[in-house]
């Protein structure tokens, strides 16, 4: 009582209550007993979050702070004489209502105002609840039926939110990445959030911020609130079908209605709320609209269970992704009624051999935003899942073409899985790769509709993270299921097929000796060369350098020359300690050796290795990738077969150019360093190399990622390759130095390799290639097209590692291979498999 008695005297007056512009450390005197606390901190910003957050923004002098509103303790509140605060209130009543430890701790970095409007709207879309207390930042969002229908988001004072300028924020760093995805992926701040080094307690900034003021400010003013409003209500009963419509999105979105069908699948969520879905008894016969929807009954325990027949009545919803699709849902319910028990299921709807026939081609031939079709064309693979959207389905005898998360990662066990499956039967033979999986291949507009995503859910109790797929395995049994819409862990959304019956694993983990192995070996008369991309390696993970170590010898044949990007630092995700990699890459070759001493390796090219590596270190967190990793393109090569000259010195940011003789100045250098298209970029690191007398030049690369693509399955239809522009630029930069290596070397041997983040169709790999170089994946018929993919991402098996050599090597008898080491095998190495190639001499 004591609590809103307080609450009621200290807004009155507060004109801020009600309007968004107010500042953030207001600077009227606090009179009397003031009340800071967390309640309703869901809803809108609160006392204590707008203290925690001008605190840090005034003491670390920022733009804007984002406070995570799930580490206040609506409970917790403190009573202040705001006249008289002395240092022993500070600690004994304010500081406990932040938590310590991990929570504590912020990281500071900027954020383009673009990416910080989409950070606010996709944290708040999430679970429809103001996800983060923030200063410096005023927002204001009305959903309507699940759709923000309106939102404004703008700085404090008035001013704009300017999308391309950069902004100097603060984030938590227990929110980037916990819980899994946290901002990191959820967000995609790994290439957004440009961080600077160093912690930031916020416990100590609301400390000094009070310490150094003589009263205590005015902080009770709503900065950020979230509304929701309806439509109205539908009288009478509406069925299933009515409700999802035969378009992308409900006809009856934001309505109250009430519908019947029964339960074919059900979940507890925490310890209150349930998830059903529910199928209409009667189809409508329109193949567009599905007879069946999600519902969410939160805020009371229900004892539901499958095979009931129940009458529900809720508002309909579109529970909207940042890719703009949704899933059709009836939440907010405030009734339900069994109808009846014991009530046999739907019979399930066939996709496969005897029933539905999937679209193997086009995604979407839509043009705009699918959104706004009238109706769904079920020759589409988006509009073909939509039709099944919370229907009981059967799968006929899939067969894997790709996984995520799992046993993913050596020594990083996931709590997920994601398995992607095709329907038996249902691709011809040349979408498929040597290994049976999916080829991507955007050249005409296939991006595989027919992949099936399967997900650990609480509603699929049988998919578990420990289970164990290869692509190609088949299972020998139909899966049975609900075909479902859902946010996955990294905050898109994907068709996804939740099963609720039978599904165990179909493989195990195989060791390195019995994955594929290189038939490209090194001689007296053959040089070879690989591009492999080992996946954010650093010091602090021994056991996958360990295994790195082991595939060099034991897969890829120990090639003469390996470039290796995503090398990071001696520490990994760590901003202190520089950005050295020389403990990185030595343990790796360490490995090799023990291995090799112990003659583990039985090619006799391994005997006597003396591997050796190249690495200039760049400068601290100005090369993007991982926060604090600092991953760069480093090589090593073989000296007992190699030679090499070091030339100087070189360091981060000097340049690397030819002398008149052809030579470099520096070997090895990094190539445009200072360059601005190279910025929060990782540099190409060349070198100069020597075999059989005859010089070498090797140009190792690690283009910008494809973040800036939009998804094939985004409501913005065609799909756009955004990333491809900056990859032009680069390419065209790597291309105007090889034209200069090979203008002064007539007749150089010029190979760039590594990961280049780009489809061989790609302009951008197109520039780099024509007379001078030649991709030697697509060139003649060095290696057919089923094996054209060195990844598998989202089921779909594609190449983005290549190697390009000049005239004078494809003079050489060039011959070049992918070794599937790891895109095959749900226990990976890496998620890139090696490229080798080989010349003769």
């Amino acid at each position: 009582m004591k609590q809103n008695i307080l609450r009621t005297v200290l807004f009155q007056g507060s004109l801020c209550a009600l309007l968004l512009s107010c500042v953030d450390s207001p600077s009227p005197k606090v009179v009397g007993p003031y009340l800071i606390d967390s309640r309703d901190s869901y809803e809108h910003s609160t006392v204590a979050g707008n203290l925690v957050t001008t605190a840090l923004k005034e003491v670390q002098q920022l733009d804007m702070v984002f406070y995570p509103t799930d580490f206040l303790d609506q409970s917790k509140f403190a009573v202040l004489d705001a006249e008289n605060l002395s240092e022993s209130e500070i600690d004994d009543k304010i500081l406990p209502l932040y938590p310590e430890g991990s929570k504590d701790d912020f990281w500071i970095g900027t954020l383009s105002g673009a990416e910080i409007r989409k950070f606010v709207l996709n944290r708040t879309n999430k679970d429809y609840k103001l996800d983060l207390q923030v200063a410096g930042l005023e927002y204001d969002i009305l959903y309507q039926g699940g759709l923000p229908s309106i939102f404004q988001i703008a700085r404090s004072h008035g001013l704009a939110l300017v999308d391309k300028v950069n902004y100097r924020v603060a984030i938590s760093t227990y929110a980037y990445g916990s819980p899994f995805p946290g901002y990191r992926y959820g967000n995609s701040f790994e290439m957004s959030f440009q961080a600077e080094p160093g912690k930031y307690s916020a416990r100590e900034s609301v400390k000094k911020y009070l310490t150094s003021r003589k009263e205590f400010p005015l902080l009770d003013e709503i900065r950020a609130q979230i509304r929701k409003t309806s439509k109205g209500e539908i009288e009478g009963l509406v069925t299933i079908a009515q409700i999802q419509g035969p378009s992308h999105q409900s006809p009856l979105t934001a309505y109250r209605v009430k519908t019947q069908g029964i339960i074919t699948a059900v979940a507890k969520v925490g310890t209150t709320d349930t998830e059903i879905y529910l199928q209409g008894e009667q189809d409508d016969g329109d193949r567009r609209t599905s007879n069946a929807v999600n519902v969410y009954i939160k805020g009371r325990p229900t004892d539901l269970k499958s095979g009931v027949k129940v009458e529900v009545t809720g508002e309909v919803y579109e529970l909207i992704t940042p890719q703009g699709l949704s899933r059709t849902a009836i939440r907010d319910v405030s009734s339900y009624s069994v109808l009846a028990t014991n009530v046999t299921l739907p019979e399930p709807i066939v996709i496969g051999p005897g029933g539905l026939q999937v679209p193997n081609l086009m995604v979407s031939t839509y043009r705009g935003n699918v959104n706004q079709k009238a109706e769904l064309n079920l020759n589409d693979g988006m509009d073909f899942w939509e039709s099944l959207e919370g229907m009981l389905v059967k799968v006929v005898k899939p067969e894997v073409v790709g996984f995520r998360g799992g046993l993913e990662k050596y020594d990083d066990d996931k709590s997920y899985i994601t398995v992607f499956v095709k329907p038996e039967g249902s691709s011809p033979a040349e979408q498929l790769s040597s290994a049976k999986g999916l080829i991507y291949n955007p050249v005409v507009g296939d991006f595989n509709p027919e992949s099936i995503r399967i997900s650990s859910n609480p509603l699929a109790p049988n998919v578990k993270a420990d289970l164990v797929f290869n692509i190609g395995d088949k299972f020998n049994y139909d899966l049975v299921g609900i075909m479902s819409y859902q946010t996955n862990t990294f905050g898109d959304g994907e068709y996804t097929f939740l099963v609720t019956g039978d599904f165990s694993a179909t493989s195990s983990i195989k060791s390195l000796k019995d994955k594929p192995k290189a038939n490209l070996i090194a001689d007296d008369d053959h040089l070879t060369v690989a591009a492999w991309n080992v996946e954010n390696l650093s010091g602090v993970v021994p056991k996958r350098i360990a295994r790195v170590g082991e595939s060099i010898g034991t897969n890829l044949k120990c090639p003469d020359i390996i470039t290796l990007p995503e090398i990071q630092d001696n520490n990994g995700v760590d901003f202190s300690g520089g950005s050295n990699a020389d403990f990185t890459l030595g343990s790796i070759i360490d490995e090799f050796n023990k291995l090799n001493k112990d003659n583990k390796f039985s090619e006799i090219n391994c005997k006597g290795s003396d591997y050796r590596f190249l690495n200039i270190d760049p400068v601290p967190n100005q090369d993007g990738g991982e926060l604090g990793g600092n991953i760069r393109v480093a090589m090593i090569y073989n000296a007992s077969r190699v030679g090499f000259q070091r030339v100087g010195n070189a360091t981060a940011l000097d340049e690397t150019y030819l002398l008149k003789d052809g030579r470099l100045n520096q070997n090895p250098g990094r190539l445009y360093p200072n360059d601005p298209y190279f910025r929060s970029s990782r540099k190409p690191l060349v070198a100069e190399f020597t075999f059989k007398g005859q010089s070498i030049f090797v140009i190792g690369v690690h283009l910008n990622s494809k973040l800036g693509d939009s998804s094939p399955w985004s409501a913005e239809q065609p799909v756009f390759f955004g990333s491809e522009v900056m990859r032009s630029r680069l390419t065209k930069r790597i291309h105007e130095f090889a034209q200069e290596v090979l203008f002064l070397n007539k007749g150089a041997r010029l190979l760039v390799v590594g990961d280049f983040n780009g489809y061989w169709f790609e302009k951008s790999l197109q520039a780099l290639g024509g007379t001078l170089l030649q991709n030697l994946m697509t060139y003649k018929d060095l290696l057919p097209s089923n094996e054209w993919y060195s990844t598998n991402y989202d089921g779909n098996s594609a190449s983005i590692d290549h190697i390009f050599a000049s005239q004078a090597l494809l003079n050489m008898s060039p011959e070049v291979e992918i070794v599937h080491l790891n895109s095959n095998f749900m226990d990976k190495v890496s998620d890139h498999d090696p490229v080798i190639s080989r010349f003769k001499f």
